[in-house]
């Protein structure tokens, strides 16, 4: 808003070239003055532009979405809330190793979907390791959490050879071992070898990191980069069964899902329902980037009736890769077949 101030303007408006005004005159001019103090005051807060209110963002209304996993859980899920869409999928055999991306990345992980473990021999001749001993009593499997600090695999770089058991196929078949030994890595590349634990099919390779990508993923069945995780922009949630490990180290595959460990936060909500969940509570409400926060515990297993059961009152709030909130819960796990492992969920951007 402009403002005058009424005694400069009074005193420029009797200024006049030479001599001041005789007393009278300033008297009479008096009036003439006021009056165009009054209309100029007038025209210049006219001018003033009326403030235009902030439309809200529409944040839309309740989505209802459900992925089909397969009754036996072979298909692996990649999942965007801000585009209500699957991502992509594949088949949970397609890979077997995760290598981290990132140009200073040298982790690895296991495809726990799988049950993959793997053991840390303390032989550095590959040659010299030729069966599965001291695997049983010292398998290690990557935490469910996603800390990279430990993964099974842990550091390598001392050149010790591992025994690493494959995991299961859907059915329930194991698909067996292989020894491994990781050479090396840098800003763009690792190299690792492989073989039967005979010594059989022996591969050396340089795998190139996929660096749009959380993790490069590898396929020892074809020798090769898998293409299986999308850009770590492009995704939110991955549906897929993992690896928990339970507080007494006992491992167990379990059906859930995991979060992006590029951006997104989750945060369990147990006190408050969701149709009540708003963008305030999460201030009070801490976060946490660990992958496996929204987990799989939102279902339970009935053993007398044999099927599981959703727990819609365990809400989630999910910071996800554009930068919004969402609220999110499940509402079922079975598909309009009655057959399980499609799980069932609303969400809605806060």
């Amino acid at each position: 808003m402009y403002s005058v101030n009424r005694n400069i303007l009074i005193s420029y408006l009797r200024r006049v070239p030479g001599r001041a005004l005789p007393a009278c005159r300033q008297a009479e001019s008096r009036p003439f003055s006021l009056l165009f103090i009054l209309f100029f005051t007038i025209l210049l807060t006219s001018c003033r532009k009326e403030e235009l209110p902030v439309q809200p963002l529409d944040r839309g209304s309740v989505v209802t979405a459900q992925v089909d996993m397969g009754n036996d859980y072979k298909q692996q899920i990649y999942y965007s809330l801000g585009n209500n869409s699957i991502v992509s999928t594949n088949l949970k055999v397609d890979w077997d190793l995760a290598f981290e991306s990132s140009a200073t990345g040298t982790h690895i992980k296991l495809n726990s979907a799988k049950w993959m473990g793997i053991y840390k021999t303390q032989q550095t001749v590959f040659s010299t390791v030729t069966d599965t001993s001291g695997y049983a009593n010292n398998t290690m499997y990557d935490a469910p959490s996603g800390n990279m600090d430990s993964t099974a695999v842990g550091s390598w770089q001392d050149g010790k050879v591992y025994v690493l058991f494959r995991g299961y196929t859907p059915s329930g078949s194991k698909i067996g071992f292989k020894k491994i030994q990781f050479i090396s890595s840098d800003a763009s590349t690792y190299t690792f070898k492989y073989a039967n634990l005979n010594g059989s099919s022996e591969q050396t390779i340089t795998l190139t990191k996929q660096s749009s990508k959380n993790f490069t993923c590898f396929s020892i069945n074809t020798n090769a980069v898998a293409n299986i995780e999308p850009d770590k922009e492009n995704f939110d949630l991955w549906f897929t069964q993992f690896t928990h490990v339970y507080a007494d180290h006992t491992p167990y595959l379990v059906v859930g899902i995991l979060s992006n460990p590029h951006k997104v936060k989750t945060s369990r909500i147990t006190d408050i329902s969701f149709d009540n969940i708003k963008l305030n509570d999460t201030i009070t409400h801490p976060f946490t980037p660990h992958v496996n926060n929204i987990g799989f515990d939102w279902k339970t297993f009935s053993l007398n009736t044999n099927t599981y059961t959703v727990d819609p009152s365990m809400c989630f709030i999910i910071k996800a890769t554009d930068g919004f909130y969402y609220k999110l819960h499940f509402i079922g796990f079975y598909n309009s077949g009655g057959l399980k492992g499609s799980p069932k969920f609303e969400f809605k951007k806060l």
